[in-house]
Formats: structure tokens, C-alpha cells, sequence
């Protein structure tokens, strides 16, 4: 029989105890780690360490460290502020790594890492405070946690969830859990401030222009598929100018993205495009984009060594068939395409979208195909490929329209798609074999947003080695696979189940590229494939900007000296440099060393103006009070000085001699003080009594007889004495003028590129007609009246014509920007003076159907009635047998008035008003308005209408289900469309359904009815983009 040691056996009991709150102390601490969802990577190490504090209150210091300790190869410690770093109230921790910031650590030297710091009780594990946080640490940020550790009022108290302080007896402990991550990619937590692209990749991207990130993204598309590449530098472009030459703005984008260091600039491309500010801010479709700019390259490629190289890239072809089943009957057409586009809803992948695509449809009962010769048969009907292009671009259908909401959404289901994949089985039987068509992934555009609004970029494959890059505007980065591929394949049913709303990123086109192309499509572009005038200028522009960019650096050892000569003196002050409403001073600038003596200078520029040295005197000039700029004092002081004691009088002869006149003529002297004040000086005043001292502007003219200046004085606007003269000066006026560019209109030619914008110099007092005649004038117009003048930012605010209006009036009421007069014209047909008493009505003419057939834009006199719009109307549609024609407003969906022909038009054409024209139904030519009743169209909600309202003849004693067939005719609608319409009676806002059980009602018994007809359903021509422009390269 053994005996036991009682105490020992609880000793042992006791430290098992321990080591085991001490592990789950630590697992609680992981536990907390995990509740960061920090993105990560394969971990590599992970520990822990704990520092144990005997005494807090010896902690004197604002800063102190725990002792050195190693995890994972790398040297950390705690950084602890017991009196808090930025607020007193906290006790701050840090986690601090000391390898990054040592003397020898590489400037890229950092460790990835998660961490959990946490204060405990001394003798109690399960009383803890802990936070988790995870860090990128480098030279930079070597320490990382938190100014708000802890409150300090919580150390020394219980509180709700400890049943002990965290500091007892002056006791505590300080740990820290860390895990360290391998960067695989180098970017794991990186925050890309210095971030060099081309260093890091080997790659550039784009700067962003303020919603360009769509287009970016393609064109990096578009320059990794180096085929296409090498065809655009193909394109003839020596005499090409940038801004208005597509095809050189685009080689100069794909060689600065080649060869620069820094993000390439695309504003040049999109003014070749012929795009304003405006149209540069708009986001526009990808899809839509990108056949715009390969339409418009292929046919600048034509007849030049790229001629078909677009659609040897990228063009394919697709066969739809009808086959009937019971009868020899093949209806096909081939089309040919440029890319696919691919549904996402209700598709898991690829490979599913592409089966839904070639899908077969059977055409049967009232379905049946019409078989010419055969009548109505039974038929397949469908698609299939003929030919696969080399480069596959695929755009999956993330936007579409949903027919219930009646608006655009955004698909944002998960759709897979694969790094290779088979297409062989899509292709007819009869397609070319010889080639295997098997793809591989180069690039995926992804968006992230919503439909209105977001953001693009781009994963590319360069190389098809398996290396991929995020291009994302001015960033490149490297990417892994999950980021290319689980990261944008959308939303899946779990992640609606555990309700995750932030998935909006995924791709919406794919790019492949053959496998057996690959070794044409990317090989590598030569220097040679470069044309040389292309690589040779933009050398030559990077030369003379570095020169800028060294010159401004280096400015501060320089002095620029303006030189104002006679030449280049104005009429008003010594020089203009400032008020852009005159004519601008151009002043001859020379750059000098600060070294360099008066004296050298004064030997340079002798030899410029071809004059003797001592005829050359410099002066400092000054800005006065009065804003004026004025020479104060010579520079050189062994230049003579005037005797301040003679009088103007005495100075006459030398006023002659200046301007060669005889020494005995008369004159008469002026000082300029400021623009607006031109006083006389008296001839016997010195100039210390007129006050006059070095830098003051005399001017002087001849003395005129009584009886000249009487004479002169009959002479209309004739300009007399010095100060009329300078009153005339300031009426002046530099006005901009630029015609006014109609951008929504793709066919608008300018009058003239001569006269697109222009100077001309006019007076303020000038009024409408005597400014329009001056503009004509400069253009070569024969009628000035054909002028039409507009202000404002957009320059949609026109000028009205108005005698009593002048120039001056224009300016200072319109909102023309800071220092800058700009007036827009336009030249239009018709006479201002016609449009005075004429006005412009846009009519809708309706089809039998009420759908819009065609707007006409009718110029009629302000006095006209709607008989004279109608008859007008008649003229310019020049149809034949045309009945009697109505004429009625539409507002909101609903009618809003049925004009009768002797009324006047002095009310149509408001804004929110829609004017349309039928011709009369038959069955209401002798109608009474009591006897029809207005039909609308909406869906769901009446204020959501569309189409045209129109008026339904009444009969009395028609059933409803006869009344519903009239409806049908009347809309032009087949009977599998009018099935899904519900139809309403509406009075006051109130909907009552009209539902199968009322068929046989009568809706009209002779009585006024109050109130109209609804049809519920969704538009058949949805505006989806009624607020986008559609894209157009004008260039």
C-alpha cells in the first residue's frame, strides 16, 4: 500500500488549474483576434507574450517598454503610456516591432501581422480588457494600437464584467497574442501612400478625369492585347494634331504607358474625341463605348497596313435558324458580331449563360412559324456559332430592365466564370475545326456601385502567365486569384441569407483570348512597330518639360525684367497687365542671373534695340494706391537728372523736339493720374508745384483754334481734347466671342473654325444691333440680324434684343466669369428681327395608334390660331388625303385641353406640356367632347404614366367586353399583349379594376361621364436611358 502525499497532489492540482485558465485566456485572446475580418494571408508564426508589472506606480516614465521578445523571427515589444499619449484619461498600448526601423532594414522592410493587446488581473486570468487590431509595420509605422487602450478609472475598480480590478495591490500583467501573415503580393495592409507603379509592377495606369475610371479600364484592356496595340501604331498620323486626331491621341496614351513613370494623362484623348468638360465627367456604357472607338479606328485603319486588323481580332459570326420539324424548311442568317453579350440572371456560370444563349425554342400552336409555301408550321428556332474571333469579348448583362419596377436595376447575382474554358460545343457543325477553340482569361472589368453610380476597373493578365494586376486609375497593384475571381463573381443565395447588402462588385465583361492565337495576339510590341515621329515628339515634349520643370526649381537664382518700350506701351496707364476687358500689354521678358551686374544688361539689350549704351536707362517701377504702375526711381544714378525748378512752359521745346513738331507750337499738357482722371497742368507751374514727380504721365497735344474746335465739335463722336480721348479708351471693351456649339446635335458644323472664338474690341455704349453688325462684320456675314447673342456659364441665356440696351448693361448683368467677357453667337436662318413677331412650336404628330410618329418644330407668327398652326402642319408634312386634324396639350400623362380651331396659340408650348396632333377618328369627327372619354396609360400607380393619352368614342348601349376590343384596335395591340393589360376606371384619383364580371356592363347610358379609362401596364418602349447621352466620338 503506497501512501500519498496529500500536499503535493494539491500543489500539482492547483498548477494544472493555472495552466489551464492560462490557456483559455489565450484562446479567448485569439477569439477576440478573430472578431477583426482583416483580409489575410497564409499565417506563418504566431505566440504569445505576456509582461509582467510588479509595481505599476513605478512606472515614471510617459513612454515605457516592455522587455525585447521574439515571435516569428522578429524582435517586438510593448509600448505602454500609463498617463496616456493624447488623452490623459486612457492608458495607451502599442504593439512596436524593432527590425523595420534598424539602420540596415531595407526601405520595403515590413512584417504583417494581427495582435491582441490586453491588461489582466495579476492573479486572475479571467479578468481581462483586450482589443484586437492588425498592421502593416515598416519604418514609417513601427508601432501600432491604441491612444484609447483603456479608461484609467477601470483599473482599479470592479465593473459590471469583472468581479476584480485589473490593478490590485499595484499588481498587473500586460500581454500581447500575435500572428504573423506571409505577403505573398507585397500589399497585404499596405496603405499605397508613395506608391510607385511602374517600380512595384512594371506597370502604369491612368489618372482619372473625374468619371473616366469606365474607360480606363478598357483601354487597359485594349493595350495588353498587344495586336491591337501594334495595329493602332500602324495608323498614319505625322501630320496629325492630337485634339482632333483619334488615332494619334491613342498612340500617344499606349506609348506614354510604355514608357512613363508616371500615370498617363487621357485629356488629350478625350478632346480628340470632340467631348466638352461635361461630356468628359459623364460615365457612359462600356459597350457602347468601346464599338464607338472601334468603329471609328477601323475606318481610319482603312487602306493602311492595319486595314482589317479589328476585325480580324474580334469580329465573329453567329447563325439564327428556323427549322421546321415536319417538313423540309431552313430559314438562316448569318450576322456577324464584335462581341457577346451574356445573361447573369438566372445563370450560375459561364457555361450555363452560353447553353441559354444557343438554346433552342420550339414554335408551336399559336406560335407556329409562317414557312413561305408551307402556311403556319412547326418549327426549332435558334442561334449558333459559325466562327469564335481570337479575342472573345464578352459583356454580361449586369443592367438590365425589370418590366415590373418599370426601371433599370442591377444584377448583382453570383455568375462563375473560369481561367480557361472549352467553347467547342456552341459552334455549328460546319464551322472551321482546324483550331481548337479553347480560351484562356486576359482581363476582367468589374463596377462596383449601383445603377447610379460607381466605380471601374480593371484585372488583366499581361502575360497569360498567371500573374495578374489590379488597374485601378492611377494604381497597379499586383492581384490574387481570389481577388480576380471570387471577389467579382457577385452575390450568392448564402450571402442573401446571412443578409450581406455590400456585395456590389463583380465583373460585367470578360475578355478571352484563344489559346492557339496567344503567341500573335501578345507578342511582345518593338521598338520598331513604334513610329518613329511619334517616339521622336514625345521625347522632344519630355525634354523641354523636364527643362520647365528644372527652370522653376532653379527660378530663384533668376530675376525676370519686364521691359516696357515705346512698342509696347498702352493707351491707358504705362502698361496693361492686368484688366483683360483692354488689350494686354505683351512686355519682352528677359531672364537674368541675380549675379549679374546693371551694367552687363545694359550692354545686352543695347545690342536687342540696336541703340547707344548711354542711351538706355532703367527704372524701378511700382504699383500706387490708386492701382496705377508707375517708374519711381532710375536705377543707374550717374543718369541726368530734370531741374524740378523750370516750368512746364520751359519744357515745351523739349515736348516738340520728342515728337519732331517746331519748337515754337503750341501745346497743351495733361497728367494721367489714373484712368478715369486726366487733369490739365497749368504751363506756368513747376513740377514740385503740379506736384509732379519721377514716374508720373504727362501727355500733351497741340493747342486748337476756336475755330477748329468749333468745327470739330459738329463732327459726330469726334474726339477733341487728351481727356476725351481717354474717356473714349475707357469705353472700350475686349470681348470674347465663341459661336455657340450645339452639342446635342452630332451633325452641327461650325461656320467657320476661322471664326469658332474670336477678339473683337468694341465700345460699352455700343447697343444690340451695333455690336451684331460688328460681329458680322469680322465673319463676313451679310446679315447682321441673322445673329442671335448669348451669356451665361452654359450659354443658354440668349440676349434680348433691345435698342435701349447697351453693351455695358450686358456685361454687368450677366454672369459672365471673373475676367472674362464671353458672348456667344449663333447664325441662325431666320432674321432676329422675324423672331420678334414669330415664335417656334414643337408639335407631335400621333399615328392611328396615338404612338408619336414625328416631331415637327413650326415657326409661326405669335398671332396665329391653332387653324393656321394646323394648315402650316398640313404644308410641311406634305401628305396626301389627310383628314381633319386635332390639336390637344398633355401634361402629367392626362389631356390637359382639346384646342379648338379659332383659338389663339398664345398659350401653348409651356415646359411641362407635350402638344400633339391627330387626325380625327371617324367615329368622332361628329362627336361631342360629353361623348368620349380620355384614355391613360400607367403601371401600378397612375403617377406612373407613360405613352400618349388619347379620346375614346362613348356608344350607348355597348358592353364593356365590346368597348375593351374598341380599346385594343384603337392601342394596336395583339391580343397576347392586351392580355396583360388590366383596365380601369378612374374618378378623383380612385382606381376601380374593371374585372371580367363587368364584361357585360354598359359604360355609357347618354350621360356626361366623370372621370376616364386606365390601361395598367408596363411601357412596351421604355426611355432606360433617358438622362444618358448616347456616346459619340465626333472626330
Amino acid at each position: 500500500m503506497k501512501s500519498i502525499d496529500i500536499e503535493s497532489v494539491s500543489d500539482k492540482m492547483e498548477v494544472d488549474d493555472v495552466a489551464s485558465l492560462k490557456n483559455k485566456y489565450i484562446e479567448d485572446l485569439k477569439h477576440v483576434m478573430e472578431t477583426d475580418n482583416a483580409m489575410v494571408d497564409e499565417v506563418v508564426d504566431e505566440s504569445y507574450y505576456e509582461w509582467v508589472i510588479e509595481d505599476w506606480d513605478k512606472l515614471i516614465e510617459k513612454k515605457e517598454y516592455s522587455p525585447e521578445f521574439i515571435i516569428g523571427g522578429y524582435k517586438w515589444r510593448i509600448l505602454l503610456f500609463p498617463r496616456g499619449n493624447t488623452e490623459r484619461e486612457f492608458v495607451s498600448a502599442f504593439l512596436d516591432n524593432l527590425d523595420v526601423k534598424e539602420e540596415n532594414a531595407s526601405e520595403n522592410s515590413h512584417v504583417c501581422a494581427k495582435f491582441v493587446l490586453s491588461i489582466r488581473n495579476y492573479n486572475d486570468y479571467t479578468v481581462f480588457s483586450s482589443k484586437p487590431s492588425h498592421h502593416r509595420f515598416n519604418g514609417k509605422e513601427s508601432d501600432w494600437g491604441f491612444n484609447r487602450f483603456i479608461e484609467k478609472t477601470l483599473l482599479y475598480n470592479e465593473n459590471n464584467n469583472n468581479t476584480k480590478p485589473l490593478i490590485e495591490n499595484n499588481k498587473t500583467v500586460v500581454s500581447v497574442y500575435v500572428r504573423i501573415y506571409k505577403d505573398e503580393l507585397g500589399i497585404l495592409w499596405h496603405d499605397f501612400i508613395n506608391w510607385d507603379s511602374k517600380k512595384e509592377t512594371g506597370f502604369v495606369g491612368f489618372k482619372n478625369q473625374g468619371a473616366t475610371c469606365y474607360m480606363n479600364s478598357l483601354l487597359q484592356a485594349l493595350y495588353f492585347t498587344n495586336y491591337f496595340r501594334k495595329a493602332t501604331y500602324q495608323i498614319p498620323t505625322e501630320r496629325d494634331v492630337p485634339v482632333n486626331s483619334v488615332p494619334l491621341a491613342l498612340q500617344r496614351v499606349f506609348y506614354n504607358l510604355q514608357y512613363s513613370n508616371q500615370s498617363v494623362d487621357t485629356r488629350e484623348l478625350t478632346k480628340s474625341f470632340g467631348w466638352d468638360t461635361m461630356e468628359s465627367f459623364t460615365q457612359h456604357d462600356i459597350q457602347e463605348f468601346n464599338r464607338e472607338l472601334q468603329d471609328n479606328l477601323e475606318n481610319k485603319m482603312k487602306n493602311t497596313a492595319a486595314d482589317g486588323a479589328i476585325s480580324k481580332l474580334f469580329k465573329g459570326k453567329m447563325k439564327s435558324y428556323i427549322e421546321c420539324i415536319n417538313i423540309q424548311y431552313t430559314s438562316n442568317r448569318i450576322e456577324e458580331f464584335y462581341d457577346v453579350q451574356l445573361n447573369v440572371k438566372g445563370c450560375k456560370n459561364l457555361i450555363d449563360s452560353f447553353d441559354e444563349y444557343i438554346n433552342v425554342e420550339t414554335l408551336e400552336g399559336d406560335n407556329q412559324y409562317m414557312a413561305e409555301g408551307h402556311g403556319l408550321q412547326d418549327a426549332r428556332k435558334g442561334v449558333i456559332f459559325e466562327s469564335l474571333p481570337p479575342v472573345l469579348q464578352l459583356q454580361l448583362k449586369r443592367f438590365e430592365y425589370d418590366m415590373e419596377r418599370d426601371a433599370m436595376v442591377k444584377i448583382n447575382d453570383r455568375f462563375e466564370f473560369p481561367d480557361r474554358v472549352d467553347l467547342s460545343k456552341y459552334l455549328s457543325k460546319d464551322a472551321d475545326k482546324s483550331k481548337k477553340y479553347i480560351y484562356r482569361l486576359h482581363s476582367v472589368l468589374v463596377h462596383s456601385g449601383d445603377l447610379h453610380g460607381g466605380h471601374y476597373c480593371a484585372f488583366i493578365q499581361p502575360k497569360l502567365d498567371g500573374k495578374w494586376f489590379k488597374f485601378d486609375d492611377d494604381r497597379v497593384i499586383p492581384a490574387s486569384k481570389d481577388s480576380v475571381f471570387e471577389d467579382n463573381f457577385g452575390r450568392s443565395a448564402q450571402d442573401n441569407e446571412r443578409n450581406i447588402k455590400n456585395r456590389i462588385t463583380n465583373a460585367y465583361m470578360l475578355v478571352y483570348i484563344r489559346e492557339s492565337d496567344i503567341p500573335e495576339i501578345l507578342a511582345p510590341i518593338q521598338d520598331s512597330d513604334i513610329p518613329k515621329h511619334l517616339s521622336e515628339r514625345i521625347e522632344k515634349e519630355k525634354i523641354e518639360r523636364e527643362k520647365a520643370e528644372r527652370e522653376k526649381k532653379e527660378q530663384h537664382n533668376y530675376i525676370l525684367d519686364n521691359n516696357v518700350i515705346k512698342e509696347n506701351s498702352n493707351r491707358l496707364d504705362l502698361c496693361n497687365l492686368e484688366m483683360k476687358q483692354y488689350p494686354i500689354s505683351h512686355l519682352k521678358e528677359y531672364k537674368r542671373a541675380k549675379t549679374d551686374t546693371v551694367g552687363a544688361f545694359k550692354e545686352d539689350l543695347a545690342k536687342v534695340y540696336g541703340v547707344n549704351r548711354s542711351q538706355i536707362r532703367f527704372w524701378n517701377v511700382v504699383r500706387r494706391q490708386n492701382r496705377t504702375k508707375r517708374p519711381e526711381l532710375p536705377i543707374d544714378e550717374y543718369d541726368d537728372m530734370k531741374n524740378k525748378e523750370k516750368t512746364f512752359n520751359e519744357m515745351v521745346p523739349d515736348f516738340n523736339e520728342m515728337k519732331g513738331f517746331p519748337k515754337d507750337t503750341k501745346l497743351i499738357l495733361y497728367e494721367e493720374i489714373k484712368p478715369d482722371m486726366i487733369e490739365e497742368i497749368p504751363l506756368n507751374n513747376n513740377s514740385e508745384k503740379a506736384e509732379i514727380g519721377n514716374g508720373d504721365i504727362i501727355c500733351f497735344q497741340k493747342a486748337i483754334s476756336s475755330e477748329l474746335e468749333e468745327k470739330l465739335h459738329k463732327i459726330s463722336n469726334s474726339i477733341i481734347y487728351i481727356p476725351d480721348f481717354f474717356k473714349n479708351v475707357r469705353n472700350q471693351i475686349l470681348i470674347n466671342f465663341k459661336e455657340k456649339v450645339d452639342k446635342e446635335d452630332e451633325h452641327f458644323v461650325p461656320a467657320s473654325k476661322e471664326y469658332l472664338e474670336f477678339q473683337l474690341e468694341l465700345l460699352k455704349t455700343m447697343n444690340y444691333d451695333e455690336v451684331a453688325k460688328a460681329v458680322a462684320n469680322y465673319i463676313k456675314l451679310d446679315d447682321p440680324m441673322k445673329l442671335r447673342f448669348y451669356v451665361g456659364s452654359n450659354n443658354s441665356e440668349y440676349i434680348e434684343r433691345k435698342d435701349d440696351i447697351k453693351l455695358n448693361q450686358l456685361i454687368n448683368g450677366a454672369r459672365f466669369s471673373a475676367n472674362s467677357n464671353v458672348i456667344y453667337y449663333e447664325i441662325q436662318d431666320i432674321a432676329i428681327t422675324e423672331m420678334e413677331i414669330k415664335r417656334f412650336i414643337n408639335v407631335k404628330f400621333l399615328n392611328k395608334h396615338h404612338q408619336e410618329q414625328k416631331t415637327y418644330k413650326l415657326f409661326v407668327y405669335k398671332n396665329s390660331t391653332v387653324y393656321d398652326l394646323l394648315c402650316l402642319l398640313k404644308q410641311v408634312m406634305k401628305v396626301d388625303n389627310l383628314g381633319k386634324l386635332r390639336l390637344y396639350t398633355a401634361n402629367n400623362g392626362k389631356i390637359e385641353y382639346i384646342y379648338s380651331d379659332e383659338m389663339d396659340i398664345q398659350t401653348l408650348g409651356s415646359a411641362s406640356q407635350e402638344i400633339y396632333v391627330e387626325e380625327i377618328p371617324e367615329d368622332q369627327l361628329n362627336a361631342q367632347i360629353q361623348e368620349c372619354i380620355q384614355v391613360i396609360h400607367f403601371k401600378n400607380d397612375i403617377s406612373n404614366y407613360h405613352s400618349v393619352p388619347f379620346l375614346l368614342k362613348l356608344n350607348e348601349g355597348e358592353k364593356f367586353i365590346d368597348t375593351k376590343k374598341r380599346i385594343q384596335k384603337s392601342i394596336g395591340m395583339s391580343d397576347k399583349e392586351f392580355a396583360k393589360v388590366k383596365i380601369c376606371f378612374i374618378c378623383n384619383n380612385n382606381q376601380q379594376y374593371l374585372e371580367e364580371k363587368y364584361d357585360n356592363v354598359e359604360l355609357y347610358n347618354g350621360n356626361q361621364i366623370n372621370g376616364y379609362i386606365g390601361l395598367d401596364y408596363p411601357c412596351r418602349h421604355p426611355n432606360i436611358n433617358s438622362y444618358e447621352k448616347a456616346v459619340k466620338i465626333h472626330n
